[in-house]
């Protein structure tokens, strides 16, 4: 690059000077403002053509969607320099391409390992600026423009793949989500080792832990697949307490690591961890997007215990895994539809008396009652059924939803089975010390149990969308309730007819209920039973 003087010299480099500063300015003013590419780019090249008089410029790069996008000049422009094969060319330093009317000047813009885009300058045989001082601003231009196309291209990436990945993770079924969050995951950050672990906690504290482990680029265990328990703990005992010794028991080889971990919904506990490991170092796309991996699946899991919790508001834990892994579970199976179910109604006999006599605190009676309803609705779970709700001192529950698998006399077998145990507990229950404030009662605590076989509307019903049913055979089931002394468990002459068990319920009776036009006919549990 030739000058006359060195005046001439000075007035180039600081032109050149000028030229970044004012493209720094409109950058940080882009980035502030929230302007498109396009936009950016289009003062950018005005800024570049003030200093190249009647010549003539094209880029090609990409937008924010990743759409192609070519700006600059058009008329005027050689035929025969098509842009799209020039970028095909470009690679790094400034090239030449000499033609009968003129010379071009281009050059990529490149980020590492990935090419971006081309830059052209054509130079008219007209035009009085000099081939070497285009290179000048051409170089200096590039330069600017190719660390924000970088900086977009690497946001546009990462905005892409969190999308992806979120969408992975809104799978119903939390280990099948995350093994698709995984995959689009290793799209975007090439790892040769990868450990993922997250624990979901459920209203019984027992823990569902998920992993993926990926050594030396391969995909080696799973928490789908694997179902020994020594290698689950082995697992997460090395998710918790993370050393390169303990990584290298899985088989990883990683000279570099990235540690995302999943804090709980409070905040202050770990729920789990992503470890990234790779033999080349790690760079900033990769760190971000492990960081914000882990920030997701945290709030998945954190999303799925709330889920986990709730429905196991209503069934027993196993119903509730069942649930979960089936795809559109609330529609396939919680959606209101009409069934036979059979019903159980249990209330506390005499609760009146004990709460105003004996207990008289309310806390006391709370706890009674939390006591009290807690491991009824263990034993209703451990039978099958399901809970539908507590109304005072009365427990509601159902089986046959939510699958209604069972056929009519095991639905009503499983019921009775869970009305005894429900007694004997109650009656054992001032004995075994655990409210000790019902020691001094004079005999037990009694409860009277109506059960029924009946069609339900049964699902998520009402205001609160709680599974529950409506029927006159409910209605019904209470007053049967109503009927019921002391320990006596009476069940409708249908519930008895489908259980088939004639000889262990007493003859049929028939009882007198409000608003009900005939008398409900009922049969009662003989006592030795």
């Amino acid at each position: 690059m030739n000058f006359d003087n060195i005046e001439s010299k000075y007035q180039f480099l600081l032109s050149r000077h000028q030229l970044t500063r004012k493209l720094d300015d409109l950058l940080e003013n882009s980035i502030q403002s929230g302007f498109t590419i396009e936009k950016t780019l289009r003062e950018a090249i005005d800024l570049l053509q003030q200093n190249m008089p009647k010549a003539l410029i094209k880029t090609l790069t990409q937008d924010e969607k990743g759409r192609d996008l070519e700006l600059g000049s058009h008329e005027g422009w050689p035929d025969q320099l098509e842009l799209n094969e020039l970028d095909k060319k470009a690679e790094g330093s400034i090239k030449q391409i000499k033609l009968d009317q003129g010379e071009c000047l281009y050059r990529s813009f490149d980020m590492v390992d990935e090419h971006l885009g081309t830059t052209a300058v054509w130079i008219p045989n007209q035009s009085t600026i000099s081939g070497s001082v285009v290179e000048g601003f051409l170089e200096d231009w590039v330069e600017v423009i190719d660390n924000y196309l970088a900086a977009k291209t690497l946001s546009r990436k990462k905005h892409k793949a969190l999308t992806q990945i979120s969408d992975a993770l809104k799978h119903p079924i939390l280990e099948y989500g995350i093994e698709a969050a995984v995959n689009i995951f290793s799209e975007f950050v090439e790892f040769d080792d990868l450990l993922l672990v997250c624990q979901s906690d459920d209203v019984l504290d027992r823990h569902t832990t998920c992993f993926r482990v990926y050594a030396d680029g391969q995909h080696v265990l799973s928490s789908l697949s694997e179902s020994d328990p020594e290698i689950i703990s082995n697992v997460e005992q090395i998710a918790w307490n993370p050393t390169s010794q303990g990584l290298r028991t899985l088989g990883f080889k990683s000279e570099y690591w990235v540690k995302a971990p999943l804090l709980d919904a409070l905040d202050k506990g770990l729920a789990g961890l992503v470890i990234v490991g790779s033999k080349n170092p790690i760079n900033p796309l990769q760190e971000q997007l492990a960081d914000r991996f882990a920030d997701y699946l945290r709030q998945r899991v954190v999303d799925f215990s709330k889920e986990f919790e709730e429905l196991s508001n209503t069934f027993p834990q196993k119903i509730v895994r069942r649930l979960l892994k089936e795809q559109d579970y609330a529609a396939r199976y919680l959606s209101p539809r009409e069934r036979n179910v059979a019903i159980l109604f249990a209330d506390l006999s005499g609760f009146t008396y004990v709460s105003e006599q004996i207990l008289i605190q309310p806390e006391i009676i709370a706890r009674l009652m939390h006591t009290w309803g807690y491991e009824v609705v263990q034993i209703i779970w451990e039978s099958g059924g399901v809970f539908d709700k507590m109304v005072g001192d009365c427990v509601i529950a159902l089986w046959g939803p939510p699958f209604y698998e069972l056929n009519s006399e095991e639905a009503c077998s499983a019921c009775l089975a869970a009305a005894k145990k429900i007694r004997a507990y109650t009656n054992e229950m001032a004995s075994s010390g655990v409210i000790s404030e019902l020691k001094d009662l004079q005999k037990p605590l009694g409860v009277s149990i109506g059960l029924n076989y009946a069609p339900l509307y049964i699902g998520h019903l009402g205001p609160g969308q709680d599974f529950t049913g409506f029927s006159s055979g409910m209605n019904n089931t209470a007053r049967l309730q109503g009927l019921a002394g002391r320990d006596e468990i009476l069940g409708m002459e249908s519930f008895v007819q489908e259980l088939g068990d004639d000889q262990n319920f007493g003859e049929k009776q028939k009882g007198k209920v409000k608003n009900v036009a005939q008398p409900i006919v009922y049969r009662k549990l003989l006592k030795k039973q």
